[in-house]
């Protein structure tokens, strides 16, 4: 076997390795938990910003203007703010279900098959998906907005403002899940959007926090067989992590000038 022949070899050991494909599988799986955050953080972050803007809350009383440019593109951001959670909600749900099939029969998925019970169990997580399928096929989800001052002073200390579910509203969709029926049915009349958003993410990063952190066990002898691999092919010298790894700026005896 020519050397070039050798190369080759060793390089396609490397990207033919069941490794490759599970660990892409499981980025990209993590890819889609990371913009669940970014859409979520983007919610509470308007949500937050007219909770505490007087600004925006003298521009959102105000019925003399018609236009109302601040008012207008509020509403225009938090709806697609809205809708980019809720989707993104359901895509890691679906996401996450299909990647875990591989895994049927192990304990790993039946503890993971435990955990989403309960998220669903406890209502938000269905409610949340039941609100992108209505907001898809149907209309916007019900939210409303309160604003008032106490007393005369207008400041953000005397601001009270909020963005919340109508219950009663929600209440009314067709085949909601008797979790999230049971979960509105506890809930006041008006629901904050916010506390929902903040405590379905704690739901969630409670079972990713686990679930990524199984997949070092799931797969140690694929990850070492595809190390050996990788330092086969390139050496020692050139693979981060590897106790003989050198440097660039050190290897210059590696390749001399």
């Amino acid at each position: 076997m020519s050397g070039d022949d050798d190369w080759r070899l060793r390089y396609e050991n490397v990207i033919n390795h069941p490794w490759v494909k599970v660990e892409r599988e499981w980025k990209s799986l993590d890819l889609v938990a990371q913009i669940l955050e970014a859409n979520q953080q983007d919610l509470l972050d308007l949500i937050h910003a007219f909770e505490t803007s007087v600004e925006i809350a003298l521009e959102w009383v105000n019925n003399v203007k018609n236009p109302n440019p601040t008012k207008d593109a509020f509403r225009l951001h938090f709806v697609r703010y809205l809708f980019n959670y809720l989707s993104s909600v359901t895509t890691l749900v679906d996401h996450t279900r299909k990647l875990m099939t591989r895994y049927e029969g192990s304990e790993v998925h039946a503890e993971y098959l435990a955990k989403v019970r309960a998220i669903s169990n406890a209502g938000r997580g269905p409610l949340l998906q039941r609100l992108r399928n209505h907001a898809l096929h149907d209309k916007i989800p019900p939210w409303r907005t309160e604003i008032s001052f106490r007393g005369v002073v207008v400041s953000p200390e005397t601001l009270d403002a909020s963005i919340h579910l109508s219950r009663d509203q929600m209440l009314e969709y067709k085949d909601l899940p008797a979790s999230a029926r049971r979960f509105l049915e506890s809930s006041a009349e008006k629901i904050p959007i916010a506390q929902i958003v903040k405590e379905y993410r704690e739901e969630v990063k409670h079972v990713y926090d686990w679930l990524f952190g199984q997949v070092p066990v799931l797969h140690s002898a694929d990850i070492a067989e595809y190390n050996d691999l990788v330092v086969a092919f390139q050496g020692a010298e050139r693979t981060p992590g590897h106790p003989d790894y050198v440097p660039p700026e050190e290897r210059s005896y590696l390749n001399p000038q």
